[in-house]
């Protein structure tokens, strides 16, 4: 009887465990599902952004807005909404600069700290930041001119270390 009685509880438990399975699966396909439809609404489930958003944005920059050029420039260096692609991050942040922004140029002159130089020596495009870090620090660009005493005081990205400065 005792042997009879196991196996009914464990068949028991058996059958509670598929149960169990079925309902997460139905929890899950129901979440994936509620997913898709809110794809379909626009919803860019990478960024977060809707796709009506993204076309406002590109259209705002085509026009030369410099927040709207800077924001897509940020979303390809990032590669959030965008697949990630630094050449076209730095050609918009270029012509952001060319527009006359600081905000612009200094993004830019950030964007050249992603590709580190070798040893002491410097490389063109660490290069390319100092000259941008030193424009705009000239300019006084505050963000520019903290950036410009902490890698002199660190040594990094091609700047000589000075503990002076």
């Amino acid at each position: 009887m005792k042997n009879g009685l196991s196996k009914y509880l464990s068949l028991k438990s058996f059958k509670m465990k598929i149960a169990i399975f079925c309902l997460i699966s139905v929890v899950a396909f129901l979440s994936v599902a509620t997913s898709a439809e809110s794809s379909r609404e626009g919803v860019i489930s990478a960024c977060g952004k809707s796709s009506d958003y993204l076309a406002t944005l590109e259209a705002n920059a085509s026009k030369g807005d410099v927040e709207a050029i800077i924001e897509m420039a940020d979303e390809y260096t990032t590669g959030n909404c965008y697949s990630r692609n630094i050449q076209r991050a730095e050609t918009l942040l270029q012509s952001a600069a060319d527009l006359g922004s600081l905000d612009a140029l200094y993004n830019l002159a950030r964007l050249h700290i992603i590709e580190p130089g070798v040893g002491r020596q410097a490389s063109p495009r660490q290069q390319k930041l100092q000259n941008l870090l030193n424009q705009l620090a000239n300019l006084g660009y505050a963000p520019a001119q903290y950036d410009l005493a902490t890698y002199h005081i660190s040594g990094v990205h091609g700047f000589p270390r000075n503990s002076s400065a």
